[in-house]
């Protein structure tokens, strides 16, 4: 397998190292402390989540939930961005793994997986 895979780099000229971690804003062994993550779910409500990286290790991160500043809409229907420097005090620090498919789940109630925010304003949509 291995020289078939061999065979396959050199005939296609494909580098070993595939993906370029800088312009990869999804793997996080890239992300740093700061960093702010944002979580998207929900069955029939778009609920959004953002999470500041406060540690990290090789393998795992630190996270606090930051509060959402609603920029546009009426509550129940509009666009957010974190509040960035306001945490939400009900939670505490929440410790994240990165799993086996290289990205990061958000446990508790959350369950869902976590992205790096791109700085847009995010969709949300309270009306169940």
């Amino acid at each position: 397998m291995k020289k078939i895979n061999n065979y396959i780099l050199e005939k296609f000229k494909i580098s070993k190292d595939i993906t370029n971690k800088e312009s990869n804003p999804d793997d996080p062994t890239t992300w740093q402390v700061g960093d702010i993550l944002v979580t998207s779910g929900g069955y029939n409500m778009i609920l959004v989540d953002f999470f500041e990286i406060v540690s990290k290790t090789a393998k795992s991160f630190k996270l606090k939930k930051l509060k959402n500043k609603t920029i546009s809409g009426n509550g129940w229907q509009g666009e957010c961005v974190p509040d960035e420097g306001h945490y939400d005090t009900r939670e505490g620090e929440i410790t994240c793994r990165i799993n086996k498919y290289g990205s990061i789940r958000i446990g508790g109630h959350y369950g869902h997986t976590a992205y790096l925010w791109d700085g847009k304003p995010q969709h949300y949509d309270h009306m169940d």
